[in-house]
């Protein structure tokens, strides 16, 4: 009842910005596939859209953008930038829900891979939890770590 005084006095429509922010959910969704599989022109697209909503950088979901951002990144092969923003997220790593903190070990565990640093990559891709992420792609990843140590 306050919430719906208090947006109509803003001149908010509710509705809207709800709408705005399952969009922007489903973006981001969309996005992480187009990541998985690499599909730049799809990558492209999603992020244009992206961009484009101002709510991005204030919603709940500045994380999961930014954590997606490291890996078009890493996709690019632009480890200089994707290192500079893993950085500025391990410091507010408290801030992030159980799926982004998991999503930040696949990361970490990419660029470990890229570092030719397998053990590490073990590690962090071995730490995630998959109740959580379920995002079987981190797997493929694991694979990859075990196959170069040959364990």
């Amino acid at each position: 009842m306050i919430i719906k005084k208090l947006t109509e006095r803003l001149g908010i429509d509710l509705e809207s910005e709800v709408t705005k922010l399952n969009k922007l959910k489903t973006s981001l969704d969309r996005l992480h596939v187009a990541i998985i599989m690499q599909a730049s022109d799809e990558i492209n697209a999603s992020k244009e859209d992206l961009e484009k909503i101002e709510l991005i950088t204030i919603s709940p979901y500045k994380y999961f953008y930014q954590l997606h951002q490291i890996r078009i990144l890493l996709l690019n092969n632009n480890f200089k930038e994707a290192t500079t923003i893993i950085k500025k997220i391990q410091k507010i790593k408290h801030k992030l829900s159980l799926y982004e903190g998991n999503m930040l070990n696949h990361i970490l565990g990419i660029q470990s891979l890229t570092n030719k640093d397998y053990q590490n990559a073990i590690q962090l891709l071995t730490s995630i939890q998959n109740d959580i992420y379920k995002k079987p792609e981190y797997f493929y990843h694991l694979a990859i770590a075990y196959h170069e140590t040959e364990i």
